[in-house]
């Protein structure tokens, strides 16, 4: 492995010693076959691009590398996100993420929220942050782009927990967006999620003209949705009848 293209410290951390030379070396030999890294991201090594199937294996090397320790999981989190993407944007249509969770047993969910976050934040996460602050903010409805980054560095400065980081984000929405730019200390954010009880949202019974059941949050059933079923039943937090035609 030539120097230039050998994995830093800063690309993947440390792990238990039992397994970190094997680990690190099986991922760097893999990753650098076919990919080289521009000091941010992985990109396909023009020069020797993978192959389809070789694009298989590399994930499945990180994933299993991703297995070995939880002190590795967060930034093989971002580094599945980065592959996946990467191989989707150079193998376009024919890279098929559902292959990757044949072969390697793995969800389709954990695959595509790995390549959702990394697209989402890149180059742009916010250090200190764990990978699971930012899915936490990024499957946040009804906050801005700004509001997401926002919430990500008040929770670092507050040094929030990923709940935390949800709860203030729930908060950001329904209440108060301005505890992001407001000067609070970091125990006065604290008391006001503490403070803040976050009603229990709503759920529904709902089914289709021809028959098929859904249970739907409040939050996801947008007037489209409402079009598409004949009922509609409020099952909690009280039961009632919102639409039978």
């Amino acid at each position: 492995m030539s120097e230039e293209n050998a994995i830093s410290a800063d690309v993947i951390p440390a792990i238990p010693a039992v397994e970190t030379q094997t680990a690190i070396t099986e991922l760097a030999i893999n990753l650098n076959k076919h990919f080289l890294h521009d000091g941010e991201k992985w990109n396909v090594d023009m020069s020797n691009p993978p192959s389809l199937d070789s694009a298989y294996q590399i994930t499945e090397v990180i994933l299993d590398f991703k297995r070995k320790s939880a002190v590795i999981n967060d930034q093989s989190n971002w580094l599945i996100g980065n592959i996946v993407m990467t191989c989707r944007d150079y193998f376009l249509d024919d890279f098929d993420i559902m292959q990757v969770g044949d072969i390697t047993g793995t969800s389709y969910n954990t695959l595509i929220t790995s390549e959702s976050v990394y697209v989402f934040f890149g180059d742009r996460r916010v250090k200190g942050m764990s990978f699971s602050h930012h899915k936490e903010v990024h499957y946040t409805k009804g906050i801005t782009d700004a509001q997401k980054f926002l919430s990500l560095e008040l929770a670092h400065k507050c040094d929030l927990n990923t709940k935390e980081t949800r709860k203030l984000c729930s908060y950001v929405r329904d209440e108060n967006p301005d505890i992001l730019v407001d000067p609070y200390t970091p125990l006065e954010v604290i008391n006001i999620l503490d403070e803040y009880k976050k009603e229990a949202e709503a759920q529904y019974i709902c089914i289709t003209y021809d028959g098929v059941i859904k249970k739907v949050k409040q939050s996801d059933l947008d007037d489209d949705m409402v079009s598409r079923f004949g009922t509609i039943i409020q099952s909690s937090p009280e039961l009632k009848l919102l639409k039978q035609e």
